[in-house]
Protein backbone atom coordinates (compact mmCIF):
# COMPACT_ATOMS: atom_id res chain seq x y z
CA UNK A 1 0.00 0.00 0.00
CA UNK A 2 1.38 3.51 -0.87
CA UNK A 3 1.23 6.33 1.99
CA UNK A 4 -2.33 8.12 0.40
CA UNK A 5 -3.73 4.66 1.15
CA UNK A 6 -2.36 3.92 4.62
CA UNK A 7 -3.40 7.48 5.56
CA UNK A 8 -7.07 6.48 5.03
CA UNK A 9 -6.69 3.21 7.70
CA UNK A 10 -8.31 4.64 10.93
CA UNK A 11 -8.25 4.66 14.05
CA UNK A 12 -4.53 4.41 14.47
CA UNK A 13 -4.88 1.15 16.26
CA UNK A 14 -6.17 -0.54 13.49
CA UNK A 15 -3.30 1.12 11.20
CA UNK A 16 -0.65 0.09 13.93
CA UNK A 17 -2.15 -3.73 13.42
CA UNK A 18 -2.09 -3.76 9.78
CA UNK A 19 1.87 -2.44 10.23
CA UNK A 20 2.70 -4.71 12.22
CA UNK A 21 1.38 -7.62 10.70
CA UNK A 22 3.30 -6.27 6.93
CA UNK A 23 6.83 -6.22 9.24
CA UNK A 24 6.54 -9.95 10.21
CA UNK A 25 5.90 -10.74 7.14
CA UNK A 26 8.50 -9.37 5.08
CA UNK A 27 10.82 -9.70 7.74
CA UNK A 28 13.49 -12.32 7.45
CA UNK A 29 14.30 -13.10 10.65
CA UNK A 30 12.85 -12.63 14.17
CA UNK A 31 11.94 -9.36 15.79
CA UNK A 32 12.08 -8.44 19.28
CA UNK A 33 9.08 -6.40 20.70
CA UNK A 34 11.46 -3.69 21.93
CA UNK A 35 12.94 -3.06 18.30
CA UNK A 36 9.32 -3.43 17.01
CA UNK A 37 7.71 -0.99 19.39
CA UNK A 38 10.80 1.71 18.14
CA UNK A 39 9.86 0.66 14.25
CA UNK A 40 6.23 1.63 15.41
CA UNK A 41 6.45 4.28 17.38
CA UNK A 42 4.66 3.36 19.83
CA UNK A 43 5.55 1.70 23.58
CA UNK A 44 6.22 -2.53 24.31
CA UNK A 45 2.31 -2.52 26.43
CA UNK A 46 0.77 -1.33 23.11
CA UNK A 47 2.46 -3.77 20.79
CA UNK A 48 1.97 -6.43 22.97
CA UNK A 49 -1.88 -5.62 23.31
CA UNK A 50 -1.92 -5.25 19.45
CA UNK A 51 -0.58 -8.59 19.14
CA UNK A 52 -2.82 -10.32 21.82
CA UNK A 53 -5.58 -8.65 19.70
CA UNK A 54 -4.34 -10.24 16.43
CA UNK A 55 -3.57 -13.73 17.87
CA UNK A 56 -7.72 -13.72 18.53
CA UNK A 57 -8.79 -12.51 15.03
CA UNK A 58 -6.13 -14.17 12.84
CA UNK A 59 -7.32 -17.03 11.04
CA UNK A 60 -5.33 -20.35 11.59
CA UNK A 61 -2.67 -20.35 8.74
CA UNK A 62 -1.51 -17.44 10.59
CA UNK A 63 -0.02 -17.47 14.04
CA UNK A 64 2.37 -15.03 16.02
CA UNK A 65 4.01 -16.19 19.03
CA UNK A 66 6.13 -14.48 21.87
CA UNK A 67 8.65 -16.65 23.65
CA UNK A 68 10.49 -15.91 26.87
CA UNK A 69 12.81 -13.91 24.99
CA UNK A 70 10.80 -11.50 23.62
CA UNK A 71 10.75 -12.61 20.26
CA UNK A 72 8.24 -11.93 17.88
CA UNK A 73 7.27 -15.47 15.41
CA UNK A 74 5.58 -15.28 12.54
CA UNK A 75 4.33 -17.91 10.55
CA UNK A 76 1.91 -18.27 7.53
CA UNK A 77 1.32 -21.57 5.32
CA UNK A 78 -0.77 -19.58 3.25
CA UNK A 79 0.26 -16.36 1.36
CA UNK A 80 -3.45 -15.78 -0.39
CA UNK A 81 -4.81 -15.77 3.19
CA UNK A 82 -2.52 -13.17 4.75
CA UNK A 83 -3.15 -10.76 1.58
CA UNK A 84 -6.84 -11.48 2.31
CA UNK A 85 -6.37 -10.75 5.75
CA UNK A 86 -5.46 -7.98 5.46
CA UNK A 87 -8.01 -6.40 2.81
CA UNK A 88 -10.91 -7.44 5.04
CA UNK A 89 -8.99 -5.62 7.75
CA UNK A 90 -8.68 -2.64 5.83
CA UNK A 91 -11.88 -2.95 4.97
CA UNK A 92 -13.26 -2.24 7.74
CA UNK A 93 -11.41 1.24 8.37
CA UNK A 94 -14.54 4.08 8.64
CA UNK A 95 -12.99 5.89 5.52
CA UNK A 96 -12.75 3.37 3.37
CA UNK A 97 -16.45 2.52 4.15
CA UNK A 98 -17.29 6.30 3.87
CA UNK A 99 -15.20 6.24 0.15
CA UNK A 100 -16.80 2.87 -1.01
CA UNK A 101 -20.58 4.25 -0.59
CA UNK A 102 -19.56 7.19 -1.87
CA UNK A 103 -18.18 5.39 -4.84
CA UNK A 104 -21.47 2.91 -4.52
CA UNK A 105 -23.49 6.55 -5.14
CA UNK A 106 -24.64 6.11 -1.53
CA UNK A 107 -24.88 9.24 -0.57
CA UNK A 108 -25.95 9.97 3.18
CA UNK A 109 -25.34 12.71 5.51
CA UNK A 110 -22.68 12.59 8.17
CA UNK A 111 -25.18 11.67 11.09
CA UNK A 112 -26.55 8.82 8.81
CA UNK A 113 -22.96 7.53 8.31
CA UNK A 114 -22.34 7.38 12.12
CA UNK A 115 -25.35 5.71 13.17
CA UNK A 116 -24.38 3.12 10.00
CA UNK A 117 -20.75 2.87 11.40
CA UNK A 118 -21.72 3.31 15.25
CA UNK A 119 -19.34 6.18 16.14
CA UNK A 120 -20.16 9.79 17.18
CA UNK A 121 -20.57 12.35 15.15
CA UNK A 122 -17.52 14.12 16.97
CA UNK A 123 -15.57 10.93 15.64
CA UNK A 124 -17.04 10.89 12.29
CA UNK A 125 -15.91 14.71 11.90
CA UNK A 126 -12.51 13.72 13.09
CA UNK A 127 -11.62 10.85 10.83
CA UNK A 128 -12.63 12.93 8.22
CA UNK A 129 -10.15 15.30 8.62
CA UNK A 130 -7.49 12.16 7.45
CA UNK A 131 -9.84 12.50 4.00
CA UNK A 132 -10.00 16.20 3.30
CA UNK A 133 -5.98 16.15 3.71
CA UNK A 134 -5.75 13.36 0.97
CA UNK A 135 -8.12 15.07 -1.24
CA UNK A 136 -6.70 18.22 -1.38
CA UNK A 137 -3.57 16.59 -3.38
CA UNK A 138 -6.87 15.59 -5.98
CA UNK A 139 -7.78 19.52 -6.07
CA UNK A 140 -10.93 17.70 -4.32
CA UNK A 141 -13.28 18.98 -1.45
CA UNK A 142 -15.80 16.77 0.64
CA UNK A 143 -19.40 17.99 1.82
CA UNK A 144 -20.69 16.93 5.09
CA UNK A 145 -24.80 16.71 4.19
CA UNK A 146 -24.66 14.37 2.23
CA UNK A 147 -21.05 13.37 2.20
CA UNK A 148 -19.40 13.57 -1.10
CA UNK A 149 -16.61 14.41 -3.02
CA UNK A 150 -16.58 18.10 -4.77
CA UNK A 151 -14.50 19.16 -7.82
CA UNK A 152 -13.77 18.59 -10.95
CA UNK A 153 -15.52 14.56 -12.35
CA UNK A 154 -11.94 14.27 -14.35
CA UNK A 155 -10.43 14.64 -10.89
CA UNK A 156 -12.92 13.03 -9.02
CA UNK A 157 -12.15 9.47 -11.35
CA UNK A 158 -8.97 9.48 -10.90
CA UNK A 159 -8.58 9.76 -7.41
CA UNK A 160 -10.89 6.47 -6.91
CA UNK A 161 -8.67 5.21 -9.69
CA UNK A 162 -5.28 5.28 -7.36
CA UNK A 163 -7.05 4.30 -4.16
CA UNK A 164 -8.60 0.90 -5.99
CA UNK A 165 -6.37 -0.03 -8.97
CA UNK A 166 -2.79 0.42 -7.33
CA UNK A 167 -3.33 -1.94 -4.45
CA UNK A 168 -2.62 -5.43 -3.85
CA UNK A 169 -5.79 -5.37 -1.59
CA UNK A 170 -8.68 -5.70 -3.75
CA UNK A 171 -10.75 -2.78 -2.01
CA UNK A 172 -13.39 -2.51 -4.88
CA UNK A 173 -13.06 -5.54 -7.16
CA UNK A 174 -14.27 -5.26 -10.95
CA UNK A 175 -16.80 -7.71 -11.45
CA UNK A 176 -16.36 -10.51 -14.07
CA UNK A 177 -19.23 -8.45 -16.54
CA UNK A 178 -16.18 -5.84 -17.05
CA UNK A 179 -13.46 -8.34 -17.45
CA UNK A 180 -15.91 -9.55 -20.59
CA UNK A 181 -17.39 -6.27 -21.66
CA UNK A 182 -13.99 -4.84 -22.22
CA UNK A 183 -12.66 -8.06 -24.09
CA UNK A 184 -15.48 -7.39 -26.48
CA UNK A 185 -14.58 -3.61 -26.83
CA UNK A 186 -11.16 -4.81 -27.81
CA UNK A 187 -12.34 -7.60 -30.56
CA UNK A 188 -14.85 -5.26 -31.94
CA UNK A 189 -12.53 -2.19 -32.54
CA UNK A 190 -9.23 -4.47 -33.33
CA UNK A 191 -11.69 -5.48 -36.68
CA UNK A 192 -10.28 -1.67 -37.81
CA UNK A 193 -7.83 -0.14 -35.56
CA UNK A 194 -4.87 -1.34 -34.46
CA UNK A 195 -4.90 -2.26 -30.95
CA UNK A 196 -2.70 -0.68 -28.10
CA UNK A 197 -0.73 -2.63 -25.93
CA UNK A 198 -2.12 -1.77 -22.53
CA UNK A 199 -2.15 -3.36 -18.82
CA UNK A 200 -5.10 -4.89 -18.72
CA UNK A 201 -5.79 -4.56 -14.87
CA UNK A 202 -5.28 -1.06 -15.43
CA UNK A 203 -7.87 -1.06 -18.08
CA UNK A 204 -10.35 -2.52 -16.63
CA UNK A 205 -10.37 -0.33 -13.34
CA UNK A 206 -10.80 2.24 -15.94
CA UNK A 207 -14.02 0.48 -16.93
CA UNK A 208 -15.31 0.19 -13.90
CA UNK A 209 -14.84 3.69 -12.79
CA UNK A 210 -16.44 5.12 -15.72
CA UNK A 211 -19.55 3.43 -16.40
CA UNK A 212 -19.83 3.08 -12.49
CA UNK A 213 -20.09 6.67 -12.57
CA UNK A 214 -21.78 7.48 -16.02
CA UNK A 215 -24.59 5.22 -14.60
CA UNK A 216 -24.71 7.41 -11.35
CA UNK A 217 -25.53 10.29 -14.18
CA UNK A 218 -21.99 11.36 -13.47
CA UNK A 219 -20.43 12.89 -16.49
CA UNK A 220 -16.98 14.54 -17.36
CA UNK A 221 -16.98 18.20 -17.38
CA UNK A 222 -14.53 18.55 -19.76
CA UNK A 223 -16.26 20.55 -22.86
CA UNK A 224 -15.91 18.11 -25.99
CA UNK A 225 -15.20 21.56 -28.21
CA UNK A 226 -12.02 21.78 -25.74
CA UNK A 227 -10.48 18.40 -27.00
CA UNK A 228 -10.06 16.58 -30.56
CA UNK A 229 -12.03 13.88 -31.63
CA UNK A 230 -9.71 11.31 -32.93
CA UNK A 231 -10.35 10.59 -36.84
CA UNK A 232 -11.72 7.25 -36.15
CA UNK A 233 -14.16 8.51 -33.38
CA UNK A 234 -17.34 7.93 -34.78
CA UNK A 235 -15.90 4.53 -35.66
CA UNK A 236 -15.19 4.11 -31.69
CA UNK A 237 -18.74 5.47 -30.36
CA UNK A 238 -21.21 3.31 -32.25
CA UNK A 239 -18.62 0.37 -31.19
CA UNK A 240 -19.43 1.40 -27.79
CA UNK A 241 -22.87 1.86 -27.68
CA UNK A 242 -23.17 -1.36 -29.37
CA UNK A 243 -21.52 -3.37 -27.04
CA UNK A 244 -22.83 -1.23 -24.05
CA UNK A 245 -25.99 -1.59 -25.12
CA UNK A 246 -25.91 -5.20 -25.45
CA UNK A 247 -25.02 -5.23 -20.98
CA UNK A 248 -28.37 -3.28 -20.55
CA UNK A 249 -26.63 0.72 -20.90
CA UNK A 250 -28.88 3.32 -21.34
CA UNK A 251 -26.07 4.06 -24.37
CA UNK A 252 -28.07 7.15 -25.27
CA UNK A 253 -28.07 9.72 -22.35
CA UNK A 254 -24.07 9.17 -22.47
CA UNK A 255 -22.52 12.52 -23.92
CA UNK A 256 -20.02 12.26 -26.69
CA UNK A 257 -17.22 13.56 -24.26
CA UNK A 258 -17.58 10.65 -22.09
CA UNK A 259 -16.54 8.43 -25.53
CA UNK A 260 -14.00 10.80 -26.09
CA UNK A 261 -12.49 9.97 -22.14
CA UNK A 262 -12.87 6.45 -22.72
CA UNK A 263 -10.52 6.97 -25.78
CA UNK A 264 -8.15 9.18 -24.09
CA UNK A 265 -7.81 6.46 -21.07
CA UNK A 266 -6.26 4.02 -23.45
CA UNK A 267 -2.78 6.21 -23.21
CA UNK A 268 -3.29 6.05 -19.25
CA UNK A 269 -2.42 1.99 -19.20
CA UNK A 270 -0.27 1.64 -22.06
CA UNK A 271 3.26 0.07 -22.50
CA UNK A 272 5.98 2.99 -24.04
CA UNK A 273 8.52 0.40 -25.17
CA UNK A 274 6.28 -2.02 -26.22
CA UNK A 275 4.58 0.17 -28.27
CA UNK A 276 6.86 2.48 -29.40
CA UNK A 277 8.78 -0.75 -30.83
CA UNK A 278 5.73 -1.61 -32.90
CA UNK A 279 3.16 0.88 -34.14
CA UNK A 280 2.62 4.63 -33.76
CA UNK A 281 0.18 4.94 -30.63
CA UNK A 282 -0.26 8.92 -30.00
CA UNK A 283 -3.69 9.87 -30.36
CA UNK A 284 -2.59 13.01 -31.36
CA UNK A 285 -0.42 13.70 -34.87
CA UNK A 286 3.23 14.91 -33.72
CA UNK A 287 4.67 17.46 -35.45
CA UNK A 288 8.19 17.42 -37.02
CA UNK A 289 9.34 20.02 -34.84
CA UNK A 290 8.19 18.08 -31.71
CA UNK A 291 10.52 15.20 -33.25
CA UNK A 292 13.37 17.67 -33.66
CA UNK A 293 13.19 19.06 -30.45
CA UNK A 294 13.14 15.76 -28.67
CA UNK A 295 16.14 14.01 -30.53
CA UNK A 296 18.49 17.33 -29.97
CA UNK A 297 17.71 17.03 -26.40
CA UNK A 298 18.65 13.05 -26.24
CA UNK A 299 21.27 13.56 -28.56
CA UNK A 300 22.62 16.57 -26.82
CA UNK A 301 22.29 15.20 -23.02
CA UNK A 302 22.34 11.19 -22.82
CA UNK A 303 24.18 8.57 -24.25
CA UNK A 304 21.56 6.58 -26.21
CA UNK A 305 22.13 3.21 -27.15
CA UNK A 306 23.03 4.00 -31.33
CA UNK A 307 20.80 0.57 -32.57
CA UNK A 308 17.92 2.13 -30.28
CA UNK A 309 17.87 5.73 -31.41
CA UNK A 310 14.63 5.85 -33.43
CA UNK A 311 13.08 4.31 -30.80
CA UNK A 312 14.27 6.08 -27.99
CA UNK A 313 13.13 9.20 -30.14
CA UNK A 314 9.37 7.83 -30.52
CA UNK A 315 9.53 6.71 -27.10
CA UNK A 316 10.18 10.40 -25.67
CA UNK A 317 8.06 11.67 -27.80
CA UNK A 318 4.77 9.47 -27.49
CA UNK A 319 5.03 9.95 -23.55
CA UNK A 320 4.88 13.84 -24.39
CA UNK A 321 2.29 13.53 -26.68
CA UNK A 322 -0.01 11.49 -24.80
CA UNK A 323 0.82 13.38 -21.07
CA UNK A 324 -0.23 16.71 -23.24
CA UNK A 325 -3.43 14.78 -24.60
CA UNK A 326 -4.55 12.90 -21.03
CA UNK A 327 -3.59 17.10 -19.21
CA UNK A 328 -6.48 18.07 -21.63
CA UNK A 329 -8.97 16.21 -18.65
CA UNK A 330 -6.39 17.35 -15.58
CA UNK A 331 -2.44 17.77 -15.28
CA UNK A 332 -3.34 15.41 -12.05
CA UNK A 333 -2.61 12.47 -14.66
CA UNK A 334 0.87 13.74 -14.87
CA UNK A 335 1.07 12.54 -11.00
CA UNK A 336 3.46 9.93 -9.62
CA UNK A 337 3.07 8.83 -6.16
CA UNK A 338 5.67 9.85 -3.60
CA UNK A 339 6.95 6.28 -3.17
CA UNK A 340 7.77 6.39 -6.98
CA UNK A 341 8.81 9.54 -7.17
CA UNK A 342 11.17 8.85 -4.17
CA UNK A 343 12.52 5.21 -5.69
CA UNK A 344 13.21 6.65 -9.22
CA UNK A 345 15.33 10.22 -7.55
CA UNK A 346 17.30 7.70 -5.08
CA UNK A 347 17.81 5.26 -7.93
CA UNK A 348 18.84 7.28 -10.82
CA UNK A 349 19.76 10.54 -9.00
CA UNK A 350 21.63 11.73 -11.78
CA UNK A 351 19.23 11.03 -15.24
CA UNK A 352 16.50 13.02 -12.67
CA UNK A 353 18.51 15.55 -12.28
CA UNK A 354 19.41 15.44 -16.18
CA UNK A 355 15.78 16.36 -17.02
CA UNK A 356 15.15 18.70 -14.16
CA UNK A 357 17.87 21.30 -15.75
CA UNK A 358 16.43 20.34 -19.41
CA UNK A 359 13.11 21.64 -18.49
CA UNK A 360 14.60 24.41 -17.02
CA UNK A 361 16.16 25.70 -20.96
CA UNK A 362 13.31 24.48 -22.67
CA UNK A 363 11.38 27.38 -24.18
CA UNK A 364 8.02 27.72 -22.17
CA UNK A 365 5.82 27.38 -25.06
CA UNK A 366 6.45 24.23 -25.78
CA UNK A 367 5.73 23.18 -21.92
CA UNK A 368 2.59 25.04 -20.89
CA UNK A 369 0.42 21.81 -20.44
CA UNK A 370 2.85 20.52 -17.68
CA UNK A 371 2.18 21.50 -13.49
CA UNK A 372 3.83 18.53 -11.83
CA UNK A 373 7.45 19.29 -13.47
CA UNK A 374 8.70 16.81 -10.68
CA UNK A 375 6.37 14.05 -11.70
CA UNK A 376 6.85 14.21 -15.35
CA UNK A 377 10.51 14.18 -15.15
CA UNK A 378 10.71 11.14 -13.08
CA UNK A 379 8.31 9.91 -15.73
CA UNK A 380 11.21 10.45 -18.18
CA UNK A 381 13.93 9.46 -15.89
CA UNK A 382 12.18 5.97 -16.17
CA UNK A 383 11.93 6.11 -19.68
CA UNK A 384 15.50 7.35 -20.77
CA UNK A 385 16.83 4.37 -18.22
CA UNK A 386 15.29 2.09 -21.02
CA UNK A 387 17.68 3.25 -23.45
CA UNK A 388 20.84 3.31 -21.63
CA UNK A 389 23.89 1.70 -22.10
CA UNK A 390 24.45 -1.04 -19.24
CA UNK A 391 25.15 0.90 -16.07
CA UNK A 392 28.62 1.66 -15.38
CA UNK A 393 30.75 -1.31 -14.22
CA UNK A 394 32.49 -0.59 -10.73
CA UNK A 395 35.58 -1.95 -10.43
CA UNK A 396 37.68 0.08 -7.88
CA UNK A 397 35.41 1.33 -4.76
CA UNK A 398 36.24 2.68 -1.77
CA UNK A 399 34.09 2.62 1.22
CA UNK A 400 34.47 5.26 3.96
CA UNK A 401 32.59 3.92 7.48
CA UNK A 402 32.58 5.80 10.93
CA UNK A 403 30.77 4.41 14.12
CA UNK A 404 31.31 1.84 17.02
CA UNK A 405 34.70 -0.17 15.92
CA UNK A 406 32.72 -3.63 16.18
CA UNK A 407 29.71 -2.33 14.04
CA UNK A 408 32.21 -0.37 11.87
CA UNK A 409 33.34 -4.07 11.36
CA UNK A 410 30.16 -5.71 10.98
CA UNK A 411 28.81 -2.87 8.22
CA UNK A 412 32.27 -3.87 6.17
CA UNK A 413 31.36 -7.65 6.33
CA UNK A 414 27.44 -6.86 5.60
CA UNK A 415 28.04 -4.62 2.74
CA UNK A 416 30.61 -7.23 1.43
CA UNK A 417 28.04 -10.01 1.00
CA UNK A 418 26.51 -10.44 -2.84
CA UNK A 419 29.61 -8.07 -4.12
CA UNK A 420 31.27 -9.16 -6.89
CA UNK A 421 34.70 -10.55 -6.07
CA UNK A 422 36.59 -8.87 -8.69
CA UNK A 423 35.74 -5.75 -7.81
CA UNK A 424 38.55 -4.21 -5.69
CA UNK A 425 37.23 -3.01 -2.21
CA UNK A 426 39.30 -0.32 -0.11
CA UNK A 427 38.31 0.71 3.32
CA UNK A 428 38.92 3.88 5.62
CA UNK A 429 37.86 4.81 8.53
CA UNK A 430 36.42 8.05 10.01
CA UNK A 431 39.66 9.32 11.68
CA UNK A 432 41.09 9.63 8.01
CA UNK A 433 37.75 11.37 6.32
CA UNK A 434 37.83 15.14 7.21
CA UNK A 435 41.57 15.39 5.56
CA UNK A 436 41.08 13.12 3.32
CA UNK A 437 42.76 13.48 -0.58
CA UNK A 438 41.28 10.93 -3.19
CA UNK A 439 42.50 9.79 -6.46
CA UNK A 440 40.40 10.39 -9.00
CA UNK A 441 42.10 7.93 -11.32
CA UNK A 442 42.16 5.22 -8.50
CA UNK A 443 38.67 4.76 -7.30
CA UNK A 444 35.42 5.11 -9.67
CA UNK A 445 33.06 5.06 -7.09
CA UNK A 446 32.78 5.94 -3.36
CA UNK A 447 30.60 4.92 -0.85
CA UNK A 448 30.18 6.88 2.71
CA UNK A 449 27.97 6.98 5.56
CA UNK A 450 29.57 9.76 6.78
CA UNK A 451 28.76 12.56 4.47
CA UNK A 452 28.44 15.06 6.85
CA UNK A 453 32.22 15.13 6.93
CA UNK A 454 32.77 14.25 3.47
CA UNK A 455 35.27 16.95 1.48
CA UNK A 456 33.55 16.72 -1.49
CA UNK A 457 34.92 19.20 -3.00
CA UNK A 458 38.28 17.57 -3.23
CA UNK A 459 37.10 14.52 -5.60
CA UNK A 460 34.86 14.58 -9.35
CA UNK A 461 34.40 10.43 -8.22
CA UNK A 462 30.72 9.69 -8.25
CA UNK A 463 29.52 9.02 -4.29
CA UNK A 464 27.16 7.36 -2.87
CA UNK A 465 26.18 8.10 0.79
CA UNK A 466 24.22 6.07 2.92
CA UNK A 467 23.01 6.23 6.45
CA UNK A 468 25.08 5.79 9.39
CA UNK A 469 23.18 2.80 10.12
CA UNK A 470 22.53 1.32 7.05
CA UNK A 471 18.90 0.20 6.28
CA UNK A 472 18.47 -3.21 4.63
CA UNK A 473 17.22 -1.34 1.47
CA UNK A 474 20.49 0.85 1.60
CA UNK A 475 22.98 -2.52 1.46
CA UNK A 476 20.67 -3.80 -1.26
CA UNK A 477 20.58 -1.34 -3.34
CA UNK A 478 24.85 -1.56 -3.02
CA UNK A 479 24.88 -5.07 -3.95
CA UNK A 480 23.24 -3.91 -6.83
CA UNK A 481 25.09 -1.71 -7.90
CA UNK A 482 28.43 -3.61 -7.37
CA UNK A 483 26.95 -7.09 -8.72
Amino acid sequence: MNSTQTSLIIPKSLRRQIQILNILFQSNYSLNTQELAHNLDCTEKTLLSDIRYLQEILPSPISITIDRYKLIDFHTSDNHIFYETITEMVKTSPLYQIIKGIFQNNLIDLESWADYLFLSDKTIKRYLLNLKSVLKNFNLRLSMHPVNLLGKEEDIRLFFFHLFSSSDLGIVKPEKIFYELSQELVNELGKQLPILKTQQKRSIFWALIILTRIENKQFIQTSVNDVRKPEYFSFYKEVHKKVLRKYGYDVDTIPDIEFVFADRMALDSVLYYDAATKLKFSREELPESDFEIVREILDKNFDINPEQHRVSYLTHLYFFANIRTLSQFTPLFQKNTFEVNLLIKKNHPEIFAKWISIFKGLNPEWLTFIQHTEDVCVRLTMITTLFLPTRKSYRSVLILLTGDTVFVDYIRRFLAEGIDSNISLTYIYDNNISNLQVDNDKFDLIITNNSAEFPFSTTKTPIYSISMFPNESEVSHIQQLLK
